[in-house]
């Protein structure tokens, strides 16, 4: 019971991402059919690093952005299902590196197959959440490869197939796609969704890789020494321990009136105790 209501405010990490992407593709269709401005052009990442400079907000923005109905539905579509499924093996903040870090990785592929002379098949903005959506299914598929799944409703097929089947398709079209960048974008999500799936197999995210973790103990350290003494392990086990125990009496309350019955300091603390 209390998994099951852990799963479910992590999922809520999945709806805001999917609010933001629906907000974006409201305000900007708004500006231009109803004030004839082009919000796209301001949010959209260009092809070419130095206009980079020019709206470096871009590199974020680019990832919530969709001017088309269609291209909205199927990344929101993908984003919801494989993202509810993926927050079932780990926490929102690892759904949050893997969005953005997609992305960006995206991103840096198109970029780069943009300046190896592919331009004639190249639009010279990337938008869309394809690059992350890609590589939260690579992600998903690589922690939970033999998880069955029904393409359509119908088709019962293992996650990795359909993984496989996405990245083949996104190969195939490369050279006939009037976009190749958006196809080699996605592969790019792939790779990075790839790693970062082994990654968490391993136990660890990319803030918890050797490096991170050797920067951040450092960085504790520093603050431990100006505040005084450090916590002992019996101090810090009772401190855990006084917070699985609060955890566990607010999942209580939960299964007896429901979840609308929390204070908000209540949802507060839950919610960002299920990150951990």
């Amino acid at each position: 019971m209390h998994s099951f209501y852990l799963t479910h405010i992590r999922g809520q990490r999945v709806n805001q991402f999917i609010a933001i992407n629906a907000l974006v593709f409201v305000v900007i269709n708004v500006l231009q059919w109803g004030f004839k401005l082009d919000a796209v052009y301001w949010l959209s990442a260009p092809a070419s690093p130095s206009e980079l400079l020019l709206k470096p907000w871009t590199l974020l923005t680019h990832m919530f952005t969709h001017q088309n109905f269609g291209h909205l539905f199927f990344n929101m579509l993908v984003l919801y299902f494989m993202g509810q499924f993926f927050l079932q093996l780990q926490n929102a903040q690892r759904f949050i590196a893997l969005y953005l870090g997609a992305g960006l990785s995206g991103y840096a592929m198109f970029v780069i197959a943009f300046g190896f002379g592919g331009r004639a098949n190249f639009h010279h903005e990337v938008i869309g959440a394809s690059a992350a959506a890609m590589g939260l299914v690579i992600a998903t598929a690589v922690l939970r490869p033999l998880q069955p799944i029904h393409l359509f409703g119908v088709f019962r097929m293992e996650l990795r197939w359909l993984a496989g089947l996405m990245v083949l398709m996104d190969l195939f079209s490369i050279k006939e796609g009037v976009n190749s960048g958006g196809h080699i974008g996605h592969l790019g999500g792939a790779i990075f969704g790839l790693i970062y799936g082994f990654q968490l197999t391993k136990g660890i995210g990319f803030l918890k890789s050797s490096w991170f973790q050797s920067w951040n103990s450092k960085r504790k350290l520093k603050v431990t020494h100006r505040q005084g003494r450090p916590k002992s392990d019996e101090q810090f086990n009772a401190e855990r321990a006084a917070r699985n125990k609060r955890t566990d009496a607010i999942l209580d309350k939960i299964s007896r009136n429901g979840y609308e019955a929390l204070t908000k300091e209540e949802k507060d603390f839950l919610f960002h105790h299920s990150d951990k």
